[in-house]
C-alpha cells in the first residue's frame, strides 16, 4: 500500500482597494496491491496452483476559494475628501452671504443717514409760518447740524 497527498493555502489581501481573497486545497491517492501464490494439492494427487492479484486506487482533488470586495482606505479617502469639498462649499457660501447681508445693511444706515442730515439741513434757520413735510428711514443714525438763516418777504 501506498499514499501521497499535499494541501496547499493560499490569501491575499488588498488594504487600499479592499480585496481579499482565499484559496485552499487537497490532494491525495492511495494505491493498494496485493498478489499471492497459491498452490494445493487435490484429490487423487493432482496439484491446484494459481496466482491472486488485487489492485485498487483511490484518490481525492478538493479546492476551495473565496474572494470578498470590501472597503479599502482608497475608498474611505475618497469619501472623507468628498465631505471635506462639500463643507468648505457650505462655509463659503455662508460667508459670501454674510458679507452680503452686511454691504446691504451698511448702504441702508448710510442712506437713513443721509436722508437725516438733508432733513435737518431744510429745518434749521429761522422761518415763520408752517412747515410740513416728513422724513423716513431705517437705520441708527445720529445726526446735528447748526446754522443761521434769514427770511426775506411778508407772509399775509
Amino acid at each position: 500500500m501506498t499514499g501521497s497527498g499535499n494541501a496547499h493555502a493560499n490569501k491575499s489581501v488588498n488594504a487600499r482597494s479592499g480585496n481579499a481573497t482565499a484559496d485552499a486545497g487537497l490532494a491525495g491517492t492511495v494505491s493498494r496491491s496485493t498478489d499471492a501464490a497459491l498452490g494445493a494439492n487435490g484429490a487423487g494427487g493432482n496439484g491446484l496452483t494459481g496466482n491472486l492479484s488485487s489492485s485498487g486506487s483511490n484518490s481525492v482533488n478538493r479546492n476551495a476559494s473565496a474572494n470578498a470586495q470590501l472597503i479599502g482606505t482608497d475608498q474611505i479617502a475618497n469619501s472623507v475628501g468628498s465631505v471635506r469639498d462639500s463643507t468648505s462649499q457650505a462655509v463659503g457660501n455662508a460667508r459670501d452671504r454674510a458679507g452680503s447681508a452686511a454691504g446691504a445693511a451698511r448702504s441702508q444706515a448710510g442712506s437713513a443717514v443721509g436722508g437725516a442730515r438733508n432733513a435737518a439741513s431744510n429745518l434749521n434757520g429761522n422761518a415763520g409760518g408752517g412747515l410740513a413735510g416728513s422724513a423716513s428711514g431705517s437705520g441708527n443714525a445720529n445726526a446735528s447740524g447748526s446754522g443761521n438763516g434769514g427770511l426775506a418777504g411778508g407772509i399775509g
